[in-house]
């Protein structure tokens, strides 16, 4: 509850986009979680990211095999395993890989401007 009491989603979500980008960089990474629960940290390094993906990672796969095209985008892109896996199971589609670090931001922005004008 601590959570949604202290409206902590958007820092859990950042804590997990700089994870991804130091994983996908090589070594281990650190999270401290401490704004949740005092003293909370989780280590964790490409081997478990990669155990912890494969199952939705594969239902993915399986939901969209008529694509044509895959846009890559995000720190998640860094992450050869998962392009990689994702790239080969769709071997007819073209792979597109946007800015790593700023293609998220770019289309939030095209989003907001849509919205608000």
């Amino acid at each position: 509850m601590r959570v949604v009491e202290c409206r902590l989603g958007h820092a859990l979500a950042a804590h997990t986009e700089e994870a991804k980008i130091g994983v996908a960089a090589g070594g281990e990474i650190v999270i401290d979680l401490g704004e949740v629960e005092d003293y909370l940290r989780l280590a964790f390094d490409e081997a478990q990211l990669v155990k912890s993906g494969q199952d939705e990672t594969q239902r993915i796969v399986q939901a969209a095999r008529d694509t044509n095209a895959i846009y890559f985008t995000g720190g998640s892109t860094g992450l050869a395993f998962l392009s990689g896996a994702l790239a080969s199971a769709f071997p007819d589609a073209k792979p597109v890989f946007g800015d790593r670090l700023a293609s998220v931001a770019i289309g939030l922005g095209i989003h907001a401007r849509r919205v608000f004008g």
